[in-house]
């Protein structure tokens, strides 16, 4: 009798294994729905966008005498704008600190603070491309 219900219980694993291993993958069709618009004032040109849970920021770049972190509310309301001084590539949220790094125009990575308006090296020479984006599997997951 413990032999069939092994038995059985192999069989019915194989057969649920297979299914669902094995089973035809149907894709999921969603249609693109617009829930915010951001409107940068940008004198060079956007790079890129990050949201915190909160806020979503944005980050412009092509020169560091003009380079602005634009601050959204979820409706897309500006909350604040912030001149870093930066020729910035690319800006993300690190939901480990809860703090916001921009990638520069060469190879490092900066910490943001918001209240000093300011942005400090913590990473120098980590990317492959002066041109880069941040790639954060490889540096905090």
């Amino acid at each position: 009798m413990r032999r069939i219900i092994c038995t059985f219980y192999i069989a019915f694993f194989a057969l649920f294994s297979m299914h669902a291993t094995c089973g035809a993958r149907q894709p999921t069709k969603m249609e693109p729905v617009e829930a915010i618009r951001i409107s940068d004032n940008v004198y060079f040109h956007n790079v890129s966008i990050t949201h915190d849970g909160r806020h979503y920021f944005t980050i412009n770049g092509g020169n560091d005498s003009y380079c602005t972190l634009n601050e959204y509310d979820d409706e897309g309301n500006r909350v604040d704008t912030y001149d870093m001084g930066l020729d910035a590539r690319s800006i993300c949220f690190n939901p480990r600190d809860n703090r916001l790094y921009i990638k520069t125009y060469g190879m490092n990575l900066y910490v943001v603070d918001l209240e000093e308006e300011s942005a400090e090296v913590v990473l120098h020479d980590v990317f492959e491309f002066d041109n880069s984006s941040i790639d954060t599997r490889s540096i905090w997951y």
